[in-house]
């Protein structure tokens, strides 16, 4: 990932923004860290659910229950 950052400028309601700063304290966190690693899991989420998605289409419909999966994997 390039080292070069931009900034964005992104507001919230009273009770929204006490909430983000009170979850962004409990972890350690200041609040940009705590929205940026936010947004990056959302991100990751959404590009996980792309992949998925493509993957389910490109089986035809054949998929594999967690059971077998686990025999396969030797759990």
């Amino acid at each position: 990932m390039s080292n070069c950052y931009k900034s964005v400028l992104i507001s919230f309601d009273s009770d929204t923004f006490g909430l983000i700063q009170r979850q962004a304290q409990a972890k350690g966190q200041d609040i940009s860290e705590f929205m940026r690693d936010a947004v990056l899991d959302r991100l990751e989420d959404r590009l996980d659910y792309a992949d998925a998605k493509k993957m389910i289409l490109e089986s035809n419909g054949k998929t594999v229950s967690r059971k077998e999966m686990m025999r396969r994997i030797s759990f």
